[in-house]
């Protein structure tokens, strides 16, 4: 948990009140029956996470991999390495709780995150079918009606050429209104050394890997016009350009043997020296786009909630598969799909003992365009002499999924500790 023990000057310990959204609504966390985790914009600061695959260093039982811009999580070792188009995890991820289908969708910079929120276990009353593993919730930072101008910038710098560069400007515009701006860049050389030269894939630049050349960039307007009706809308644009993520093999005295005990030591007779690697290059580049609505109305006992998301997520992969010193073979894939969800809920807000909850959801997500190709490299020759290159054509898809969902929740609280 974030809690924080405190001290004060009479030596008082108590525990510093977690508000989290866990169920679907603002609570303690020391209130909600449910294993779970949140850190805060200022511990995700402190511990120098920007991203989500980075979460692991501050959440207990979650790990994230990143294949490519693939981010693939697992929680408490339940997730799945299948980050395909028309394929979901068993790890819900909702952002500013639109539902978030595409892995490729979730490498985005953390720079303007209030809360990060990590639920433990089977979700799948309030957050779907996808939440076998469990489930993770961002908040961003939203601006307030009446606030005063606020920033932060910063920058960064380190070895293999690496140079950040992220802003967050938010301000009242009197007293209905408010705006923010978040902008992230990010660059680093490759620091991997490409031992067989992919002359079939599109990047400039084969011969050292896990290079990153990414940006981010938001907007958010939110709007307060009386005390019972507000609302937040929302537009983010990321791109990428570059072989991040796709090559993590450290070199190690069996590393080659590891591969090909035979062609390891044909091709390369002395043991590979640190951060070089025969295999799982690649390249990527893509761009995803985002708009949100979320609407909150305030009635006497109860209030109203709806959330409207529209995603549109492009994404070329390349990868190298052989495992060999040479460019023997590999694939390329191309996703363009477009995600539309809407969810309304209804929420009791009284102080009685009987709290419910209703909601429903609609979700349509759709590829008429995806394609995976097979590609045979220059070191396929000794096999296919007559060809420098083949494409090979695996997959070409056209595929649509649409869920449609109703749930609730009734909680009954007998005494204030039962």
């Amino acid at each position: 948990c974030s809690s924080d023990a405190v001290a004060s000057d009479t030596d008082t310990i108590y525990l510093e009140e977690v508000i989290v959204t866990a169920q679907k609504k603002m609570e303690s966390q020391q209130s909600v029956p449910m294993v779970l985790s949140a850190v805060t914009s200022d511990q995700l600061d402190s511990a120098g996470i920007k991203s989500i695959d980075s979460l692991s260093q501050v959440i207990p039982g979650l790990v994230v991999n990143n294949v490519g811009s693939l981010m693939l999580p697992f929680i408490r070792g339940v997730g799945a390495f299948n980050g395909g188009a028309a394929t979901y995890s068993s790890v819900a991820i909702y952002i500013d709780g639109v539902y978030t289908a595409r892995s490729n969708a979730l490498a985005f910079s953390l720079d303007n995150i209030e809360q990060v929120e990590v639920l433990k276990g089977p979700q799948s009353t309030l957050y779907g079918r996808n939440a076998t593993g469990g489930a993770i919730t961002v908040t961003t930072l939203t601006p307030s009606p009446g606030d005063e101008p606020s920033g932060k910038f910063r920058v960064s710098a380190g070895n293999y050429n690496q140079r950040r560069l992220s802003g967050y400007v938010a301000s009242g515009m009197g007293d209905m209104f408010a705006a923010s701006a978040t902008f992230a860049k990010a660059e680093r050389d490759g620091f991997v050394e490409n031992l067989a030269t992919q002359t079939y894939l599109e990047t400039d630049d084969n011969d050292v890997v896990n290079s990153q050349d990414e940006w981010t960039g938001g907007i958010k307007l939110a709007f307060e016009p009386n005390d019972s009706f507000s609302g937040v809308l929302s537009a983010s644009h990321q791109e990428f350009d570059d072989s991040a993520g796709l090559s993590f093999k450290q070199a190690s005295e069996s590393f080659s043997r590891q591969i090909n005990t035979a062609v390891g030591d044909l091709y390369n007779p002395e043991l590979p020296s640190e951060w070089e690697t025969y295999t799982h290059f690649g390249a990527r580049h893509g761009k995803n786009d985002a708009v949100n609505l979320s609407l909150n109305a305030n009635f006497e006992t109860f209030y109203l909630v709806s959330i409207s998301g529209y995603a549109r997520n492009k994404l070329h992969l390349e990868t190298e598969v052989g495992g060999l010193p040479i460019p023997l073979s590999g694939f390329s894939a191309d996703w363009d799909t477009a995600t539309y969800s809407q969810e309304i809920r209804l929420h009791s807000d009284t102080d009685d003992a009987l709290q419910w909850m209703a909601g429903v959801q609609y979700f349509n997500e759709g590829d008429d365009s995806s394609k995976i190709n097979g590609v045979a490299g220059k070191g396929a020759q000794t096999f296919l002499p007559a060809s420098q290159l083949l494409i090979i054509p695996v997959g070409d898809a056209d595929w649509e999924s649409k869920s449609n969902a109703v749930f609730g929740e009734v909680v009954y609280s007998f005494a204030d500790d039962f």
